[in-house]
């Protein structure tokens, strides 16, 4: 399933492949759960619930996904928007009790905008981890080094013994391949992405 592009995925589901609906229930349903629970911790029958009612409102709005909208954005959107709902009632309902304030900070704190970029860049993540898995070993050290460890270009050369030339030739074929495969996203992330991608 981590193989197959996320437009090949929608297309089969809204297809109606169960096959495949299964297969993405199967990798996508414990992390939509852990998802839930951050923000329902108190009741893991009632995370349970809104994890299985998102995958199936998933499946019974199908024929209207779109190929180039995140399936798993959707998803997580759904279950975001239904743990939203269940901690507005909680926080009525309970008002002036500690389940009641407690059910206040997570619907604030899941309400937050930073929420939904995480949201919107989940599809972005894994794009660039099946990139990755195209690199080969030397380029994608060297590209680490630089962009994670923040190495200098001289400091890579010295630690994997090679020269600084080789070392700009690695991280020109890891920034090809990197705006190659994400060359349809076009929104605020992707330019934050590229911003960290070019950085030196």
């Amino acid at each position: 399933m981590n193989s197959i592009p996320g437009k090949e995925i929608t297309e089969a589901i809204r297809d109606g492949s169960r096959d495949i609906f299964d297969s993405f229930y199967r990798v996508e349903y414990y992390n939509v759960l852990h998802f839930v629970k951050r923000y329902l911790g108190y009741d893991n029958a009632l995370a349970e619930d809104i994890a299985q009612e998102s995958f199936m409102s998933v499946w019974q709005t199908r024929e209207r996904l779109d190929p180039n909208y995140s399936i798993r954005t959707y998803l997580y959107t759904i279950a975001r928007n239904k743990t939203l709902n269940l901690l507005r009632d909680t926080a009525r309902a309970k008002a002036n009790t500690l389940a009641g304030q407690e059910a206040l900070v997570n619907l604030q704190a899941l309400n937050h905008e930073s929420v939904t970029e995480k949201i919107e860049a989940l599809e972005l993540h894994r794009m660039i981890d099946r990139i990755y898995l195209t690199l080969p070993d030397k380029v994608v050290t060297t590209f680490r080094l630089s962009r994670i460890d923040g190495l200098t270009y001289k400091e890579i050369a010295e630690k994997m013994n090679i020269s600084v030339k080789m070392v700009e030739y690695y991280i020109s074929i890891a920034l090809k391949r990197f705006r190659t495969g994400l060359a349809h996203y076009t929104s605020a992330l992707l330019l934050l992405l590229t911003v960290m991608l070019t950085s030196l």
